[in-house]
């Protein structure tokens, strides 16, 4: 991060940015694994879900 945090409000503010960001992505990468099969799609969901934690 570029910033400190101070306060606890700030750092809810930069959790809330991130998960909301994280949101995003997941639900805009949701329709691209339609062609491919059952494993193909849990193996993206993991690797997604990896990628966010």
């Amino acid at each position: 991060m570029s910033c400190k945090i101070k306060t606890f409000d700030h750092a809810i503010s930069v959790v809330c940015e991130r998960t909301f960001r994280s949101l995003v992505l997941a639900a805009s990468l949701k329709g691209m694994n339609k062609s491919y099969g059952l494993l193909e799609k849990m193996l993206w969901e993991d690797s997604i879900g990896s990628a966010i934690g």
